[in-house]
């Protein structure tokens, strides 16, 4: 579903790498980084890890590594996110904290750099329902227009960060081993906020706002949860 909603209100191929090891992640990313560069790189990883190594299929993938290899992709933005326990360790080689609302400079041309997104510090469990990570759940939702504050239409970079970082906390706040915060880390030349999907390029759904609640809209079966987000009035024209 992660993929096809990319494909839909994103722009560009997207690659689904499925329990698959290691070796087979390194390869497939050497593999895109013999083509030709891009505007945008986006590495989405969600399953288990420590906080020196991812651990996909059951296989040991050091962070140090997978960075060193996410680093030699041509591409102008390079954006890597990881949903998974301990994730946190990634982001503290130049420094994070504990995420505010992510910030960027607003410049005309594009942004050029790297950023690298955790679902949770390093000492943190990633929680999971059994519908998924909730970081990733709530990620989904605002990328399909949740995290649309402004209502352009856009999702932008920051836009879905502040909103996955604070539905994150609030579904985790409750939890006997402490709350879920994101982490950052980027090294950003002056950009403009990266945009990550275009809202036009998929359906809408208007819904009566309500001054206090959310809404939590379900697949036709009523088995998977397709978006979670607060209700909140339109802006006025």
């Amino acid at each position: 579903r992660r993929r096809d909603l990319l494909a839909r209100l994103g722009s560009g191929d997207v690659h689904l790498i499925e329990n698959q090891t290691a070796a087979a992640i390194l390869d497939a990313i050497d593999g895109l980084a013999k083509q030709p560069p891009a505007s945008t790189f986006l590495f989405y990883y969600t399953g288990h890890a420590d906080p020196a190594a991812l651990h996909p299929a059951g296989t040991i993938l050091p962070l140090d590594l997978l960075l060193h290899r996410l680093r030699g992709v041509g591409a102008e933005l390079r954006l890597g996110i990881l949903d998974a326990c301990h994730s946190g360790a990634a982001t503290k080689a130049k420094g994070s904290q504990p995420a505010a609302p992510f910030a960027v400079r607003l410049e005309e041309h594009g942004p050029a750099g790297d950023i690298l997104i955790s679902s949770s510090a390093d000492d943190e469990q990633s929680f999971e329902s059994e519908h998924g990570g909730i970081f990733t759940l709530h990620l989904v939702a605002g990328l399909r227009g949740a995290a649309d504050g402004n209502g352009d239409g856009q999702v932008t970079l920051g836009e879905a960060y502040e909103y996955t970082y604070a539905q994150t906390l609030r579904s985790t706040l409750a939890s006997s081993t402490g709350p879920q915060h994101a982490r950052f880390r980027y090294d950003l030349t002056g950009s403009r906020d990266p945009v990550l999907t275009w809202l036009a390029r998929g359906a809408q759904l208007t819904l009566v706002s309500q001054p206090d609640g959310a809404y939590v809209i379900f697949d036709g079966r009523e088995r998977f949860v397709v978006a979670e987000f607060p209700a909140r009035a339109c802006p006025a024209n």
